[in-house]
């Protein structure tokens, strides 16, 4: 007796529906991504239990003509596609052919639709599949699609839907989410009877992503990238506000929310070393991109995209994302950035109130230093007197605890500022600079060169690089089954031992076959590390203050270059409420 049955066509179906329906937000998903083809501007959901006893999309886009309508339900019948050729040339939000269909098969589905020029709207009742009645209503332009009962006919399917909250959730959540990449189009959710969301036209992404996610809309930057095969619009929390909680990361293509590593790998990238690595920035990333060079079927529900390289999807997300960081206005951040004449005159300053005035008592220091340079000022050429810049440094340093932490009061706010990564940062900044500027890192050469032993394998990997170290500041020999390091770089000066040295150059060669970016930050890094003040040091108020001063002039005052952060803040008004005075 024959064991290999063919399944009739309901049970085939059936059984596909899983795939493309998998709860009331898949049909949610695929009736509002039909509207949105159909050049809808006002999309109405209607939501019933959750979705579960009842789902109804109205739009009103160009409809379906009468002789078309039977022919939705069928599987794979399409308006979009005539050859598979066009498959990889749609703007739309893609073609499986398996959506109405799955969704009949499934439930109790009634079409109500008509084109422009008619006097009435058709319509067609299906169950378990089939048609089983054909009316006439009264006109209204576009197409209006109502599923009830999704799951009746697969009872061991439909118990595995979960409460009607959450059902409710995913619906919302995802209805949010294409919501934000289609701005011009009105979404208006009504749950139960009751009108739950109206998300109104809007210009353009930015509107739509402050209407949407108001209370993280403050604290984003915008960013952009162009080439001739992919733009990219990113939203990018701002380094400062990051925080451990799990951040929103909702990723777009051609306006298509998908799920994808390689944008997520670019995203972290750039924010590599200006948040601690378990913090998760917000990011909203819109991608365009050719369509002949990706494939949006690839997965049931379209979730997912694959495109010929991953770096066409890698680099304008990074770039794009990097743009948005650079675009922080200083204001923003609050530095200072103070010339070398006011910085001199006020250390100078500093040193005559520790021995004039009673530590504490800054009052009359910042009058005395106010008057001290703009007097200094005075005397200057007057182009130099227009582009000097007379401002003090609008913060105090209070002391030091634990011979590890700088308390500094500024700007309404009071810092427990870590003395190490503040200083780390800086050193890290600097030392990027000094290599961009001289096409590498200034090098010393040592007065008794030192050999070391490596692996064969590992000595291999550093001569076959000795130009890039060379610029990172090591000039390496080979001496018979030695390497001799003659020069390390200026910055670290005599503050690094050998081992120290030669733990470096280790880090080089783990990250030797990695981008150069990781290499070159991975030891600015370290060198930045073993050459800021450790942690347990005594510092003096001078010294207290240049570090506070050299961080408030970094690009990125927040974290460490290894993603720590480098304070902690507490504002006036958290503090008095804390003691109760607020």
């Amino acid at each position: 007796m024959s064991k290999i049955h063919v399944l009739d066509s309901s049970t085939i179906n059936k059984i596909a529906a899983g795939e493309v329906i998998e709860r009331p937000a898949s049909a949610v998903k695929e009736l509002v991504e039909n509207s949105i083809d159909a050049n809808s501007d006002e999309i109405i959901i209607k939501l019933k239990d959750g979705g579960k006893k009842e789902i109804t999309v109205i739009d009103n886009g160009t409809g379906i003509e009468e002789e078309d309508l039977e022919l939705t339900i069928l599987r794979h019948a399409t308006s979009k596609i005539t050859k598979i050729e066009d498959i990889y040339s749609i703007l739309s939000y893609g073609f499986r052919g398996e959506a109405l269909s799955t969704i009949a098969d499934v439930s109790k589905m009634e079409i109500t639709s008509a084109i422009e020029g008619y006097d009435h709207s058709n319509v067609i009742e299906i169950e378990n599949g089939l048609i089983n009645r054909k009316t006439m209503t009264a006109f209204r332009k576009g197409t209006s699609i109502t599923v009830q009962n999704l799951f009746y006919n697969i009872p061991a399917r439909q118990k595995f839907l979960k409460t009607t909250n959450y059902e409710l959730k995913k619906i919302i959540d995802w209805i949010k989410c294409i919501a934000i990449s289609n701005p011009k189009v009105n979404f208006k959710i009504i749950v139960d009877g009751k009108e739950t969301y109206n998300f109104q036209k809007k210009t353009g992404y930015e509107e739509r992503v402050n209407e949407i996610h108001f209370d993280i809309a403050k604290n984003l930057a915008q960013g952009t990238y162009k080439d001739p095969l992919v733009s990219a619009i990113v939203f990018v929390t701002k380094p400062n506000k990051v925080s451990e909680s799990k951040g929103v990361t909702q990723i777009y293509i051609n306006n298509r929310p998908i799920k994808n590593f390689t944008v997520l790998s670019a995203i972290k990238k750039a924010f590599e070393a200006k948040i601690p690595k378990t913090y998760r920035p917000d990011a909203f990333i819109f991608l365009e991109i050719n369509p002949k060079i990706v494939d949006v079927n690839v997965h049931p529900q379209k979730l997912e995209v694959r495109v010929k390289e991953d770096s066409l999807l890698f680099l304008p997300t990074f770039y794009a994302v990097k743009n948005a960081l650079e675009q922080i206005k200083e204001a923003e951040i609050d530095k200072t950035r103070p010339t070398q004449l006011i910085s001199t005159i006020t250390a100078r300053l500093i040193a005559e109130s520790e021995t004039k005035a009673e530590k504490g008592d800054m009052d009359d220091f910042f009058i005395k230093a106010e008057k001290s340079i703009q007097k200094s000022l005075d005397i200057l050429p007057e182009e130099m007197q227009h582009h000097a810049t007379p401002k003090i440094k609008n913060f105090k340093i209070i002391g030091q605890i634990f011979n590890t932490y700088i308390l500094v009061e500024k700007n309404n706010s009071f810092y427990i500022i870590d003395q190490h990564v503040a200083e780390e940062r800086y050193n890290f900044e600097q030392i990027q600079t000094q290599y961009h500027e001289h096409n590498g890192l200034l090098k010393q050469e040592l007065l008794v060169p030192f050999g070391f032993l490596l692996p064969v394998e590992d000595r291999g990997v550093l001569l076959e690089n000795k130009d890039e170290l060379g610029k990172l500041g090591f000039e390496i020999d080979e001496l018979k089954d030695e390497l001799l390091v003659r020069t390390i770089p200026l910055k670290i000066r005599n503050s690094i031992t050998k081992e120290e040295t030669k733990e470096l150059l280790k880090d080089v060669i783990r990250g030797i076959k990695a981008d150069i970016t990781d290499k070159q930050a991975g030891l600015f890094a370290t060198i930045a590390c073993k050459m800021s003040v450790k942690a347990g040091t005594p510092l003096n108020e001078i010294q207290m203050e240049k570090i506070i001063e050299n961080l408030f002039d970094c690009e990125n005052p927040f974290t460490c270059p290894h993603g720590r952060p480098i304070f902690i803040e507490l504002s006036k008004d958290r503090i008095e409420k804390e003691v109760s005075r607020k």
